[in-house]
C-alpha cells in the first residue's frame, strides 16, 4: 500500500527533474516519448553518452514515472548513480 507520504516523495521528486533540459529537451517530454515503447537496453543505447547530471536526472524521473520500476534502478546502478530513490 503507498502511503500519502510516498506519493508526495514520487511527486516532488518528478517536479524536480522533471523541468531539467538534457540537449535542449526537457526530461519529462523524453521519458514520456518512451512510454513503454523502449525496453531496457534501447534507453541504456539512448543515454549511454550524457553527462552524469543528465543521466541522473533522466532514471529519477524515469523510474518514478515508471511506477519505481526495478530495471530503471538497476540501470542507474550499472551506469554509478545510486541516488534515484532519495
Amino acid at each position: 500500500m503507498t502511503t500519502t507520504y510516498t506519493k508526495l516523495a514520487r511527486q516532488q521528486a518528478m517536479d524536480e527533474t522533471g523541468s531539467y533540459l538534457v540537449h535542449g529537451e526537457k526530461v519529462s517530454d523524453i521519458i514520456e516519448s518512451w512510454n513503454w515503447n523502449l525496453n531496457i537496453f534501447e534507453i541504456y543505447d539512448e543515454i549511454r553518452d550524457y553527462n552524469d547530471r543528465s543521466k541522473e536526472a533522466l532514471l529519477t524521473y524515469a523510474y518514478y514515472f515508471f511506477d519505481e520500476d526495478k530495471m530503471m534502478k538497476e540501470l542507474a546502478s550499472h551506469l554509478g548513480i545510486y541516488s534515484i530513490e532519495e
